[in-house]
């Protein structure tokens, strides 16, 4: 692979982390290793909607948008796998491509699982602060869902309307 093929796969591996809900630490440092598996040696520095990658002796300095702003901890545990894989040396560094590139357009859990989850979430936490009638405890359920379905982990989906927002805003104001 060439530099520029080995910069494009640290910075897609580290915008997929970046992007689904990886710390930001945890990010650098699997890049970091990842550069150093494929003999790069190269600083990795996120900044709010993008990634940067600059070698250590300075001559190759590259960027990617990068916006951290979703959450799918199955894309993180896949890419994550992925760079394992490689630095064991059971995936080749042009199948990684591959790899990266099918886990970033994985699609997210379905609303409905995520709605389950918050339900039975809810109901938990309303058993562990101690709720005694089943009713209240259906009924958090109930709200937990009906919140789940209005909500919307895609930054470019909004439900609101602008008199929604415009009434917001006097709210607030």
């Amino acid at each position: 692979m060439t530099l520029e093929e080995r910069s494009y796969l640290v910075l897609a591996c580290a915008r997929v982390l970046y992007e689904n809900g990886q710390a930001t630490e945890q990010t650098v440092t699997a890049a970091e290793q990842l550069g150093r598996t494929l003999g790069l040696r190269a600083k990795i520095m996120p900044r709010w909607g993008q990634l940067l990658i600059q070698s250590d002796d300075g001559t190759l300095v590259s960027q990617v948008a990068a916006d951290p702003t979703g959450v799918n901890m199955e894309r993180v545990a896949s890419a994550t796998r992925a760079i394992h894989e490689l630095a064991a040396g059971r995936l080749a560094p042009k199948a990684a491509a591959g790899v990266i590139e099918a886990v970033s357009r994985a699609p997210p859990a379905s609303t409905w699982l995520f709605t389950l989850a918050a339900g039975a979430g809810a109901m938990a936490l309303s058993v562990i602060f101690g709720i005694e009638h089943i009713v209240s405890a259906l009924f958090c359920a109930a709200r937990s869902h009906a919140t789940a379905q209005t909500c919307s982990f895609n930054p470019s989906v909004r439900r609101s309307s602008p008199a929604s927002s415009a009434r917001w805003r006097s709210a607030t104001s």
